[in-house]
């Protein structure tokens, strides 16, 4: 072999190795990137305030722009009391920090108690500041729809292991008293889930909606007085605790989510109790054996907490492909113009709420007026 094609030869073999080399390194490059839009869409599919999102956008009506306007809120103080942490622990209920009455014509709060309190809890107490700012917050979110209307709002501290970041309930006249757990409360999306719960019950559990019959959840009740219950509410679906109107939203929802076996199983962990310590392992097995129905573990507690738990995933994460019930119960509401309609006034509201706090004047967006389904 001449000189020449050996050297035609080597150069042959350096190219041939060069460009697998370039292939190699193609692949590993889209190999790299898909995998990364692959855990990104995990990621999102869980966590949607992980979302890239530089800028922020008062306008959003969407998820993808909702990671910047969370990230511009500032945090909602979380009460931290390590060296209280056993006595705060075994307080069942907690402790009341203050009451107030909503002024309908402005929203503003007006106090109607200051119970006593431990000298630690006072400054939480005394923060009028904080109790203005997260009511603040909570009225534009549910003012984003025409249909809740809170009446009463209450401060508390409880870090009990069955409390509750925030309930609300609805007096006998029909007025809505929301209550805030301020050892719950603290960062921005924390806070803004907690408050889209809430406004779930309200939105679902109205008047308009349910007609309260009892018991309530963590009421003793035996199989003879449930059927009993159950059987006033005739062809409308029976959540444990109300009749649902014929066409409210619960109604579709139970019947479509909370029927045959299913609804059985849970009949039966009902009855056990309370839904909280006495009903925990009950409800722990129920859950595990229809995992795949709920969108979480606390979804599982009743189908009240279903449809609020469900609506908060419609709200603040992307549009599901319905690979699961549980991803159907999230479509659900989407079969309603009128919700997906409110879905972006939510989340319009809170990017305008979390640009206001950069000082940029933002748009109002107008009330939807909701209708029956």
């Amino acid at each position: 072999m001449s000189d020449t094609e050996v050297a035609s030869t080597r150069s042959d073999s350096i190219w041939g190795k060069a460009i697998l080399l370039i292939g190699g390194i193609t692949l590993l490059c889209c190999f790299g990137m898909l995998s990364y839009f692959g855990l990104l869409f995990y990621v999102v599919d869980r966590d949607v305030s992980l979302i890239p999102s530089p800028t922020l956008d008062p306008n959003c009506g969407e998820n993808f722009c909702l990671n910047a306007c969370l990230r511009a809120l500032p945090n909602f103080a979380r009460i931290d009391l390590p060296e209280h942490k056993n006595e705060l622990d075994q307080k069942a209920g907690g402790y009341v920090l203050a009451s107030y009455w909503v002024k309908q014509a402005d929203g503003s709060l007006n106090k109607l108690s200051k119970p006593e309190v431990p000298s630690y809890l006072q400054p939480y107490q005394d923060d009028t500041e904080l109790h203005a700012r997260i009511w603040k917050y909570a009225k534009q979110i549910f003012d984003a729809g025409d249909q809740a209307h809170i009446s009463y709002i209450t401060f508390y501290a409880d870090t009990h292991v069955d409390r509750y970041a925030a309930s609300v309930w609805v007096t006998s006249s029909g007025k809505w008293t929301l209550n805030v757990n301020l050892a719950e409360f603290g960062s921005a999306w924390d806070t803004s889930e907690t408050i889209i719960h809430e406004h779930a019950h309200i939105l679902t559990l109205d008047d308009s909606q349910v007609t309260g019959i009892g018991p309530w959840y963590d009421e003793e009740i035996d199989r003879k007085d449930f059927d009993a219950k159950s059987n006033v509410c005739g062809e409308q679906f029976f959540t444990g605790a109300e009749c649902a109107r014929d066409t409210s939203y619960i109604n579709e929802f139970g019947k479509r989510f909370w029927h045959g076996q299913l609804y059985e199983d849970w009949v039966t962990v009902f009855l056990q109790g309370s839904e909280t310590e006495e009903r925990s392992p009950a409800l722990d097995e129920f859950y595990l054996k229809y995992q795949d129905q709920f969108v979480t573990a606390y979804a599982a507690t009743n189908p009240s907490e279903d449809i609020a738990e469900s609506w908060s995933e419609f709200i603040l994460f992307p549009k599901p492909a319905g690979d699961s019930v549980a991803q159907h119960k999230i479509l659900f509401f989407y079969e309603y113009p009128e919700l997906v309609q409110l879905r972006g006034n939510i989340l319009s509201t809170i990017c305008q709420y979390a640009v206001a706090q950069t000082g940029t004047p933002t748009p109002q967006t107008p009330a939807v007026q909701l209708t029956p389904p």
